[in-house]
């Protein structure tokens, strides 16, 4: 597809979505990166709702442990999210799934320090990154940047 063709396509979906900023607000960059990823892939993006998770939380997972599960690593990219503790807890919350994962949160190096050993403690690899000098179209240099990096230290980890 010509580069014409997918700036077209952006200014097409950037119009449609400004249009529905007042109802949606903050996820006009997701719902761009979904309905771009839909027209361009062969799979789905599947997005779920999931409850705000404050302080301890119990429940239980009925799923059988993998043989596979402590070669496979899982990729957490982007800066943390300090609202409701976000991005703290889903690490939590994805450790108690998936015990035996390598969880590798790869994020910027200008991340508060604190908030990083905090994260540490949940016993994942951190990867502080510097941030690209273009960051590009709704930050895809960015993302780019720090999955590559996720992805590359995980294959050297023996993981995925």
């Amino acid at each position: 597809m010509k580069l014409s063709s997918l700036l077209h396509i952006g200014r097409s979906i950037k119009y449609r979505l400004d249009k529905r900023r007042t109802d949606f607000g903050s996820p006009v960059v997701l719902m761009m990166i979904i309905e771009l990823w839909d027209r361009f892939s062969k799979w789905h993006i599947s997005v779920r709702t999931v409850p705000k998770l404050k302080g301890d939380f119990n429940f239980s997972v009925s799923r059988e442990k993998e043989k596979s599960d402590a070669d496979v690593a899982m990729v957490i990219q982007g800066p943390v999210v300090g609202k409701d503790d976000f991005t703290y807890n889903s690490i939590r919350f994805y450790k108690q799934i998936f015990p035996d994962v390598k969880i590798i949160l790869s994020t910027w190096d200008t991340e508060d320090k604190n908030t990083i050993k905090r994260i540490k403690t949940l016993g994942i690899e951190v990867l502080l990154n510097k941030m690209p000098e273009e960051q590009g179209f709704a930050h895809i240099n960015c993302q780019i940047k720090s999955m590559s990096e996720g992805i590359k230290y995980a294959r050297e980890m023996g993981g995925g």
